[in-house]
């Protein structure tokens, strides 16, 4: 519980230090920068998605992204939505070249 605890102080501080550097447009800017060129560096990106992966694997986080998502996909408006968006993101001949070559893929495993 303690842990847990300072966790929440550490995220409440976190977030509280950037709420503050957001109100000075030069120190936002500058993280904006700093961020940019973070990310765009191939080894951050490597430990970032090892974070991720890590994190995903997690039960707990894993039991709440399933909660999440039933929560959200609960509402019709945004299941709609949501359908809309995926068919015309497979409307493009990029999309549909890689389906066509997931779906080759998969049967010629199968067969």
């Amino acid at each position: 519980a303690s842990a847990a605890l300072e966790q929440d102080k550490l995220i409440a501080t976190a977030v509280a230090t950037v709420n503050a550097i957001a109100k000075d447009p030069e120190t936002l800017a500058a993280l904006v920068g700093l961020l940019d060129h973070l990310l765009k560096d191939s080894g951050t990106r490597t430990a970032l998605v090892e974070i991720l992966a890590w994190t995903f694997q997690q039960e707990t986080v894993l039991n709440d992204l399933v909660a999440l998502l039933i929560w959200v996909f609960s509402n019709p408006d945004l299941v709609k939505q949501t359908g809309d968006f995926i068919l015309k993101a497979l409307d493009d001949p990029e999309a549909k070249r890689m389906l066509h070559a997931q779906t080759a893929e998969l049967v010629q495993a199968t067969v």
